[in-house]
């Protein structure tokens, strides 16, 4: 979520690993690519794992501002912060994607301001990162008309970024959107065959959605996938731009969705993700927009106890669920227990959080399918309802905000809330262990 400051112990590979068991566009920014020097390097002579990225923009749209794309790349590894910038002395010849700008991984100092590169200053908008570069708790942020202010904190430990929630942070007014990838290509002390962290990676409108991004991934094997919002003729979202995906928002969604946009001087900046709005908070208009729902789905169990398996077809971990004569929900896992669950509120169904969460690995795994099947309004129908995509958003209340995201995401795949990986819904990608990327293309839409 936006929030503060980001830290070293919430990295997002934990997640990826625990998840394991685009079109293309026109040019970038403004001005001409850099003309490189003689001094090239060659790409097979780069740390093994090394891939390219290609920043492409997409999209009909004017940028505001100066006009430029900044990209900023931060990762945070177990005991600080480091980011990538360009060897403007070298430049990659023989890439995967042809000629390209070097990257390198360089350590954040304390109390620095993360730099950024402009989209049209990488040649051929291509840049080579290191396969020994540890991409933990990676974001790459897209930036429109200047870039992000994001300031590593004094033990170097985390960094703050923006905060949406906040209208005097520094980055409250630009657009900006984000990915994030978790990737160590340094081989398994005892499987060399395997990468560290096999390179993972997602799109989200879990907190808000402000320019579309698409991607392809390409491994060395030949493994590909196609994740985010694409733009153009025969895309994923039918839109041409940027302001077209915002028109088709307010079109697709329920009059609760509708007020969810950040206004500054006359310029919808991004739409906020619904636990953001003060519409669906304690007090808000909308504040009980789930609740009633809540009481069938609690009344419901009370008199239809049930079995459901955190995998399709009665596959894995099996959870028994009834409920208390105190209106709790007791839950055994694998015939362990009970766990304890109280009804949620509208904005922890929102948020997951609060009573979703309760605290324990083995009931918060089942808040996080109960809440992915409140989101989706399935909770009172068959288990299997809670694994078909087709059931999914059929009646109200149910998430506006991530039924959309949905709607115009490639393969209807998208993070329209914090438990859409439930039923394998998310837009995350992730190779195989054995398997190093080759190229990962990046369009960035306006």
């Amino acid at each position: 979520m936006l929030s503060t400051t980001r830290w070293a112990a919430l990295l997002f590979s934990v997640a990826l690993l625990a998840a394991c068991g685009g079109g293309g566009g026109g040019g970038g920014g403004n001005g001409p690519n850099p003309t490189p020097d003689t001094s090239g390097t060659d790409f097979n002579t780069l740390p093994k794992g090394s891939f390219a990225l290609q920043l492409n923009r997409s999209g009909s749209g004017t940028l505001p501002g100066d006009q430029a794309i900044y990209v900023q790349l931060i990762n945070i590894m177990p005991d600080k912060i480091t980011y990538a910038v360009i060897d403007s002395s070298h430049h990659v010849v023989n890439g995967p994607l042809g000629n390209a700008s070097l990257g390198v991984i360089k350590n954040a100092q304390p109390n620095m301001v993360i730099p950024s590169f402009k989209l049209s200053e990488l040649l051929n908008k291509n840049l080579i990162l290191p396969g020994d570069g540890k991409y933990y708790g990676t974001r790459i942020y897209f930036s429109v008309g200047k870039p992000l202010t994001m300031t590593v904190t004094n033990n170097n430990t985390g960094y703050i970024q923006p905060n949406i929630d906040d209208p005097a942070d520094p980055n409250y007014a630009t657009p900006y959107d984000w990915l994030e990838i978790a990737y160590d290509g340094i081989p398994q002390p005892a499987n060399p065959a395997l990468a560290t962290v096999a390179f993972g990676m997602n799109i989200t409108q879990v907190d808000a959605f402000s320019i579309p991004l698409s991607y392809t991934l390409m491994g060395v094997k030949g493994t590909s996938a196609s994740r985010g919002i694409t733009l153009g003729s025969n895309s994923s979202s039918g839109a041409t731009t940027r302001d077209d995906v915002m028109r088709l928002y307010s079109k697709n969604v329920s009059l609760p969705f509708q007020d969810l946009k950040q206004v500054v001087n006359g310029q919808i900046v991004r739409l906020i993700a619904p636990f953001h709005s003060s519409a669906f908070k304690p007090g808000g208009a909308y504040a009980n927009y789930f609740d009633g729902y809540v009481d069938q789905v609690w009344n419901y169990i009370a008199q239809n106890p049930f079995t459901v398996y955190d995998q399709i077809n009665n596959v894995g971990n099996q959870y028994t669920v009834s409920a208390d004569s105190n209106n709790n929900l007791l839950i055994y896992r694998n015939n362990f227990g009970p766990f304890l669950m109280q009804k949620p509120s509208t904005y922890e169904i929102f948020s997951n959080s609060g009573h979703l969460q309760p605290g324990g690995m083995e009931v918060n795994a089942f808040g996080a399918m109960l809440s992915g099947a409140l989101n989706r309004h399935v909770a009172t129908a068959s288990t299997a309802s809670w694994y078909q995509p087709s059931a999914f958003y059929q009646q109200e209340p149910s998430n506006d905000w991530a039924k959309f995201w949905h709607q115009v995401s490639v393969g209807g795949l998208a993070y329209g809330f914090g438990f859409d990986d439930s039923a394998n819904q998310s837009s995350v990608a992730i190779l195989p262990a054995d398997e190093n990327p080759l190229s990962l293309k990046v369009n960035v839409g306006w």
